[in-house]
């Protein structure tokens, strides 16, 4: 598969990046794993998926992840139950993931300004 952003089901990740080595099918449960507790928050827009473990490394690091959230959010991206995902050292700890987030306004702002 050519770099690039390409539009694929949380179980097409796992087919493509979450098999072929023990590392990867540890990955490849920790993003279901995450992307479940996404669906849980419901406020999650898009996500993007980067870094070592959508790439062809055997042990890939970890899993980068970025969110674009709806901009009523608050409720759950600052409540405890949803702290594993949007506070980024939690995320880290818990999954051993890199996650970003940012609103669709503040997302529209910042884009705005380029």
């Amino acid at each position: 598969m050519e770099p690039g952003i390409y539009l694929l089901a949380p179980s097409e990740v796992v087919e493509r990046f979450g098999q072929a080595t023990a590392r990867r099918e540890q990955l490849g449960r920790v993003f279901t794993e995450i992307v479940g507790r996404l669906r849980a928050a419901g406020v999650v827009r898009r996500c993007w998926v980067g870094g070592s473990f959508a790439s062809q490394k055997s042990s890939p690091g970890d899993i980068d992840l970025w969110l674009l959230v709806s901009d009523a959010s608050e409720a759950v991206t600052l409540s405890e139950r949803f702290a594993d995902l949007f506070e980024h050292e939690r995320a880290k700890v818990v999954y051993g993931a890199d996650i970003f987030w940012m609103t669709e306004s503040g997302a529209a702002a910042m884009l705005d300004k380029v």
